[in-house]
């Protein structure tokens, strides 16, 4: 069992951790030209597909009018396309343009990538194991707290 100061120890390092990925990802949006929030919810956009305004409101927990500057500034780019529901005239379907925004943000994280491969590859499968371990759990207990402040 650690002690106190081993967890808070461990606490204090995950925060910090937090804290300088969203400082890496503020550098990484600078460079692509945009905020590190838009290049963040860029990724939901990426990992989800096409998907309606609504529900990118509801996956990020912005409002519908945040939302739809959101939408406005990353289609400026030219990273997002608004196209019409065709079941659905009421809705607006945001379709990333994929090729643009790898194009765009491949080359920012290129060498982050790498480095990382390679610092994952100087671990044991067993210390591996214990680093899936520890983040599937960790994901967990975020999304319950989410939910959780979310009133879910």
């Amino acid at each position: 069992m650690p002690s106190t100061e081993e967890i808070i120890k461990l606490r204090k390092l995950s925060q910090q951790c937090a804290y300088t990925t969203i400082q890496m990802h503020e550098a990484i949006g600078r460079n692509a030209g945009m905020s590190g929030t838009d290049h963040k919810y860029l990724g939901f956009i990426i990992q989800r597909g096409q998907m309606t305004a609504g529900q990118l409101a509801v996956l990020t927990g912005l409002t519908t009018g945040a939302v739809t500057s959101l939408i406005d500034r990353l289609e400026t780019k030219g990273l997002v396309k608004r196209r019409p529901d065709r079941t659905d005239r009421r809705k607006t379907i945001i379709v990333p343009d994929t090729e643009k925004i790898m194009g765009t943000l491949e080359p920012l994280y290129k060498t982050f990538k790498d480095d990382t491969e390679r610092l994952m590859a100087s671990f044991s499968p067993e210390e591996l194991g214990v680093l899936e371990t520890f983040f599937l759990k960790y994901l967990k207990l975020m999304d319950s707290t989410i939910n959780h402040l979310n009133g879910k």
